[in-house]
């Protein structure tokens, strides 16, 4: 009887192994996430094309960015901004710097 097929049976089973292997690869805790997923999905009642659509929608959002974003005058508040909080934080550790300042002066002055 002629064989038909000239690949060896450890070819054979190599193969099948690699594409275990390729199948495995994904994480147990991937597969459990995606799951609940699903299953939320389900309960909500969204179809695939709906969710499709509301992905593409996100996603077209997300590259446009805001406009506002990029006024002057936002700009020039946030900058203000900026420079008080700045003081407040240069102001309380001067603050701090001569609170310590004091206490080393009370016990370098007091001895035994």
């Amino acid at each position: 009887m002629p064989r038909s097929s000239k690949v060896s049976k450890a070819a054979k089973s190599k193969q099948n192994n690699e594409l275990l292997k390729q199948r495995r690869n994904i994480s147990h805790s991937d597969k459990k996430r995606t799951r609940c997923k699903v299953e939320q999905l389900d309960r909500e009642g969204l179809l695939p094309n709906e969710l499709f659509q509301l992905n593409r929608q996100n996603t077209s959002n997300r590259s446009r960015g805001s406009k506002s974003s990029l006024l002057a005058k936002n700009l020039e508040q946030g900058h203000k901004e900026d420079l008080r909080i700045r003081e407040e934080a240069k102001a309380k550790k001067q603050e701090t710097d001569n609170k310590i300042l004091e206490q080393i002066e009370m016990i370098s002055g007091f001895s035994l």
